[in-house]
């Protein structure tokens, strides 16, 4: 019964510790267990990825984070978006 940020926030911290498989595995989880959203899930499949170096599913994953901003965090959309153009120059 967590929410989808909550498994987020968790994620990141295990990113942080450089323990991205670990990570990846709660990342997933987080997609299976909150289907519905479209924004948090993405954004720590975006961020597993990337710091795994899987770049495909990065900017996938990126590209619906950028499609799935909630209002109340439209000011991040350019720090996403350079996520994303940095991604897919390295390609």
């Amino acid at each position: 019964g967590t929410d989808a940020y909550s498994v987020y926030a968790y994620g990141m911290g295990l990113l942080r510790k450089d323990k991205k498989d670990k990570a990846m595995k709660i990342f997933a989880f987080s997609r299976q267990q909150h289907p519905q959203d479209k924004f948090w899930t993405s954004l720590g499949l975006a961020r597993g990825y990337t710091a795994l170096g899987d770049k495909k599913n990065a900017i996938a994953n990126w590209e619906i984070v950028l499609q799935n901003i909630p209002p109340n965090l439209s000011n991040r959309m350019a720090a996403y978006q350079e996520s994303l153009k940095k991604l897919k120059e390295t390609t």
